[in-house]
């Protein structure tokens, strides 16, 4: 792998080579030094206006700073450029996600799994949104500010979505890093959701399977903090309160 010392002495030999500076910036952005990677992002425009893959990479730094109108623009002319560049719904739909526009989030990671239907990162993404939709939603009718039942069941049916998300992944990706603690905390969410309707069977069900999943999520990843907190939450739930304090 070339380092940023070897791309400057390259572009000293070719300064009018676009895609040096292009390389160059996403070395930048490893490194995080987003604004000189933004820097060489324009140089690289401004060499090859016609290249898809110089506005992604910008609009995905602008992104990383939190300049998201800036980053929906560049997003915006890499699919004028290229409709079926997959890798710029799934970065715009992560902004539109951000932002809180969820509609126009879910429509970006519709399109990616419609060009590109083994797509792993669209899944985790709309699935992911789901969860914290469901979350928002579960957070609302804790505060009272939704009705209850209304609010339990739109848990649940969000739950099943990301459920049935994050399955895809784990079909096309048995060992992906992620995805156990995500399904995991869609079970969790779910199993609330029906214990606070009074289905328990259901419920221990649903905890006994986030159980499992974040079990999983250990085993690929023993440093994963988050999957052990979740864990000892599931078994809270269950009212396994030895257990739950292991972790």
């Amino acid at each position: 792998m070339k380092s940023i010392a070897d791309y400057d002495k390259e572009i000293q030999k070719d300064p009018n080579n676009a895609e040096l500076y292009r390389l160059r910036g996403f070395e930048y952005c490893v490194d995080d030094d987003l604004d000189n990677g933004i820097k060489d992002f324009n140089r690289a425009i401004k060499l090859d206006s016609g290249c898809v893959e110089n506005y992604y990479l910008r609009g995905k730094t602008y992104r990383l700073k939190g300049d998201y109108k800036q980053a929906i623009n560049d997003l915006d002319l890499a699919i004028s450029l290229d409709p079926k560049y997959k890798k710029a719904y799934d970065e715009r739909g992560t902004v539109f996600d951000l932002m809180g526009n969820y509609e126009r989030a879910l429509e970006d990671y519709n399109q990616v799994i419609k060009l590109d239907p083994n797509y792993t990162d669209a899944y985790i993404s709309r699935g992911l949104l789901y969860n914290i939709v469901a979350g928002h939603i579960n957070l609302a009718s804790t505060l009272n500010i939704s009705n209850s039942e209304e609010s339990i069941e739109l848990v649940i049916n969000f739950s099943n979505m990301a459920i049935t998300d994050f399955d895809q992944v784990i079909k096309i990706d048995a060992e992906h890093k992620m995805v156990y603690n995500f399904r995991g905390t869609a079970y969790s969410s779910r199993g609330s959701a029906y214990k606070e309707k009074k289905y328990i069977d259901q419920a221990i069900k649903d905890f006994d399977q986030a159980i499992m999943d974040f079990d999983k999520a250990i085993s690929i990843r023993p440093d994963y903090s988050n999957a052990f907190f979740m864990r000892g939450l599931a078994y809270k739930e269950k009212n396994d309160f030895d257990q739950a304090i292991k972790f």
